[in-house]
């Protein structure tokens, strides 16, 4: 499997960005394309297709050190069309855009800042929503989903960039969800049992949305293996991103979260009388 020298992509390290067209994507797979850059001293180009309906680009990231004499373009050119194992590929240069690598620090800094503040706003809704206990194993979760996804993305040989950056904002909305689907559940069992002990309650409201939590997810993971499958470039990594996300988050929603939340309460329930 190949993987880059650098985990973050051009949009948060700052480097170049230069398009191809190809006429023949049969006869340009990716390992010869990489062998090409490596044979021409281009060692940590991440080359990837993007097909539209009629026509097939190859997009080449570069790391900004590669492109301090301005002949990047020119170098990837030469270096596609003497390669022997891409005989009759056809590439033509569309053109090239930087990211300067200041502005790619700007960008992974607000990445940063997007997704601690959506957390943020997470342990607030779900502490007004029903107790500060609920709230901390709900964000637990979430945090233990987006550690866990960026481990395995990164493991797997992808790049972060900001199409990820959208990924992991999409899971921390979703994660959440069918943690709130049990809390509400717990909620109402607290109204309306007042024998059973708040563990006893908790395992008996997993066991009775679990089914609901599986058919939810496997609904939308049905679509994103389709992305994976029939797409390429940015949108197949956004799929793989949210695939792993949505694993995660399910066995987070029944494996953390409550568990979480028990050890804040110590097995006192809590009193959610005046939440709605």
């Amino acid at each position: 499997m190949y993987k880059p020298s650098s985990v973050f992509g051009v949009d948060f390290t700052g480097g170049a960005k230069i398009t191809f067209s190809v006429d023949n994507p049969d006869n340009a797979p990716l390992a010869e394309i990489r062998k090409a850059f490596s044979d021409a001293g281009i060692n940590n180009a991440a080359p990837q297709y993007q097909r539209s309906e009629s026509r097939t680009f190859l997009e080449v990231k570069a790391p900004a050190d590669y492109d301090t004499d301005g002949d990047m373009s020119e170098r990837m050119t030469t270096a596609l069309d003497n390669a022997p194992g891409l005989e009759g590929a056809g590439f033509t240069d569309m053109g090239i855009d930087s990211i300067g690598s200041q502005i790619g620090g700007e960008m992974r800094k607000s990445a940063l800042i997007a997704i601690s503040l959506s957390t943020i706003a997470m342990l607030i809704y779900i502490t007004v929503r029903f107790e500060f206990g609920f709230a901390l194993g709900a964000v637990t979760a979430l945090i233990v989903d987006v550690m866990t996804t960026v481990g395995i993305f990164g493991l797997l040989g992808f790049q972060f960039d900001l199409t990820i950056v959208a990924a992991l904002l999409t899971i921390v909305g979703y994660g959440v969800n069918d943690t709130i689907v049990l809390f509400d559940r717990i909620r109402e069992e607290l109204r309306t049992d007042q024998k059973s002990t708040f563990i006893e309650m908790t395992d008996r409201c997993i066991n009775i949305t679990l089914n609901r939590t599986v058919l939810t997810s496997l609904s939308t993971i049905i679509p994103v293996i389709a992305l994976i499958v029939f797409t390429t470039g940015n949108i197949h990594g956004f799929a793989v991103c949210m695939l792993i996300g949505l694993v995660v988050s399910t066995i987070t929603s029944i494996f953390v979260a409550p568990p979480v939340m028990l050890a804040w309460y110590r097995n006192r329930k809590p009193d959610l009388s005046g939440t709605t």
